[in-house]
C-alpha cells in the first residue's frame, strides 16, 4: 500500500523545512509528498523542491480543507496521510500507519500531538499535555479524526467526498465534520497515541 502525504500551507515557510525534513527521516518513505500552497504571501516551491517533493499553488485563498482536497485529487497513494506544515512527524509515524492498514480493518487512523511541543512556554506545554491526556483516555475506536496526523484509505476518502469546504467553523471543525461523516458512513477510525508528531508553534 503506497502512502501519499498531503500538507496544506499558508504563510508557513518558517516551519516547512523542519516539517519536510522529518518526512525524509521517516523509517518508511512515502511514495510522494504534496505541499498545497493556499495562496501564501511567500512562495514555498523552492523549499519543497530542495527535498525532492511536489508543490502546487492555489491562486486564491481557499482554506485548509480545500487545499487538502486538492492534494488528494492529485495524489496516487492507496493511503492518504494528512499533516500540517508546523508539525514534525516522528520517525516511526508512517510505518505505524502503514502497519495498521495492512493488519486491521480500519478505514482511517488518527495520531496525536506529542505531549512535549517544540515551544517550551508553560501555556503551550500545558495545552499539549491536556490534549494528550484527553486522547490517551479516549476509546481506541475513535469517533472523530485529527488532520494534524491523520490517515485514511483513498477509496474511503473519496467515498465520503473528502472535506466539506463549505463547513465554516473555528480550528479543528473540519476534522470533526470529516470524522463524523466517516462514522455515519459506517467506517471505523482507530486512535493510536503512539503515532505522534511534534508541534513547532
Amino acid at each position: 500500500m503506497n502512502i501519499s502525504v498531503i500538507i496544506p500551507i499558508r504563510d508557513g515557510n518558517h516551519t516547512l523545512g523542519r516539517c519536510l525534513s522529518s518526512l525524509k527521516e521517516s523509517t518508511l518513505s512515502p511514495s510522494e509528498v504534496i505541499v498545497v500552497d493556499d495562496y501564501s504571501k511567500e512562495d514555498c516551491s523552492d523549499i519543497v523542491k530542495s527535498f525532492g517533493f511536489k508543490s502546487i499553488r492555489i491562486n486564491e485563498p481557499r482554506e485548509a480543507e480545500y487545499a487538502r482536497n486538492k492534494g488528494a485529487e492529485l495524489s496516487t497513494g492507496d493511503i492518504l496521510v494528512f499533516t500540517d506544515c508546523d508539525m514534525m512527524i516522528h520517525p516511526d509515524t508512517l510505518e505505524r500507519i502503514h502497519n495498521h492498514f495492512c493488519q486491521n480493518h480500519y478505514a482511517a487512523i488518527s495520531g496525536v500531538s506529542s505531549p512535549e511541543p517544540h515551544d517550551r512556554k508553560l501555556t503551550t506545554r500545558y495545552k499539549h499535555l491536556w490534549l494528550y491526556y484527553s486522547y490517551i483516555n479516549s476509546p481506541k475506536d475513535f469517533d472523530f479524526w485529527i488532520s494534524g496526523i491523520g490517515a485514511v484509505k483513498r477509496d474511503v476518502f473519496f467515498g465520503v467526498k473528502g472535506f466539506r469546504t463549505t463547513y465554516q467553523t473555528k480550528y479543528g471543525g473540519g476534522d470533526l465534520d470529516f470524522g463524523r461523516r466517516l462514522k455515519l458512513a459506517g467506517q471505523k477510525i482507530r486512535l493510536d497515541t503512539k503515532i505522534q508528531g511534534t508541534h513547532l508553534n
